[in-house]
C-alpha cells in the first residue's frame, strides 16, 4: 500500500540529506527508503534523477558513492527510470572499474536492476518491437563487459572464477555471467560457451571438465 507521507518533496529532501549528513544518519535515511520502496510512489522516485551530477561527483568517497550507486538500485523502480537508463549505465561502467569491492559489487546489482527494468515474460514470446530494442540492449551490454574484460585481462588466468582474487577483472567476469543467463542472450546467440571460451571468459567451478569424465577428450 503505497504511504502518502512519502511524497515527491519528502523523498527529494532525504536524498539532499544522503549526501550531506553524517554517515550515520546517511544510513539511516537510506534504510528508511529501502525499507519503504514499494510504499513510495514511483513519481517520489523519479526525484532521485534529480541528484545524478551530484552523485557522480562523490566517485572518491567510497560511502557516500555507494549510497549513490543504492539510490539508483532505487530509483530503478520509478516511473521515469527508462529515460535514464543509457545514464545508469554509463555510471555503471565507470564504477565496475572502481578500486573499491564493495563499490564494484554495488554497480554490479545496480546494472542487474537496469536490465530487469520494465521486463516482462511477453516480450519473449511476442518478438516484437521491444523485443528487438531489449535484444540490442542486452547484447551492447554483453560487448561492452567482454571489451573490459579484454583491458583488464591478468598475464595468468585463474581457472575459474571462484579462484579470482577479488578485482576488476573478477567483478567483470561475474557480470558477464549475469548477462549471459538471460533468456533473450541464449536467443541471440548460438553457443555460449564457444563465445566464453573466444572471449577468455573465466568459468565457474562448476562447469569446469574433469578429466576423469567419459565426455572429457584431451586437446
Amino acid at each position: 500500500m503505497i504511504n502518502p507521507k512519502y511524497n515527491k518533496q519528502l523523498v527529494r529532501e532525504m536524498v539532499e540529506q544522503i549526501f550531506t549528513q553524517d554517515d550515520e544518519t546517511s544510513k539511516k535515511l537510506l534504510e528508511e527508503l529501502n525499507e519503504n520502496r514499494y510504499k513510495i510512489r514511483t513519481t517520489s522516485l523519479s526525484a532521485i534523477f534529480e541528484f545524478v551530477e551530484q552523485g557522480e561527483e562523490l566517485y572518491n568517497d567510497n560511502l557516500k558513492y555507494k549510497n549513490f550507486l543504492r539510490l539508483l538500485i532505487l530509483a530503478c523502480r520509478a516511473h521515469n527510470a527508462k529515460e535514464h537508463k543509457a545514464k545508469m549505465v554509463e555510471i555503471v561502467w565507470k564504477a565496475v572499474e572502481h578500486p573499491s569491492g564493495i563499490i564494484r559489487q554495488t554497480a554490479r546489482q545496480l546494472l542487474d536492476e537496469i536490465r530487469w527494468m520494465g521486463y516482462k515474460r511477453s516480450l519473449i514470446s511476442d518478438k516484437g518491437p521491444e523485443y528487438k530494442e531489449e535484444t540490442k540492449f542486452v547484447l551492447s551490454l554483453l560487448e561492452t563487459v567482454e571489451q573490459k574484460i579484454k583491458k583488464h585481462q591478468l598475464e595468468e588466468l585463474p581457472t575459474s572464477v571462484e579462484k579470482a582474487k577479488p578485482s576488476v577483472y573478477k567483478t567483470l567476469n561475474l557480470i558477464w555471467h549475469d548477462l549471459s543467463r538471460s533468456e533473450i542472450v541464449y536467443e541471440a546467440i548460438d553457443d555460449m560457451l564457444i563465445r566464453q571460451i573466444e572471449k577468455n571468459i573465466l568459468p565457474y567451478e562448476e562447469f569446469l571438465w574433469d578429466e576423469d569424465d567419459d565426455d572429457f577428450e584431451d586437446g
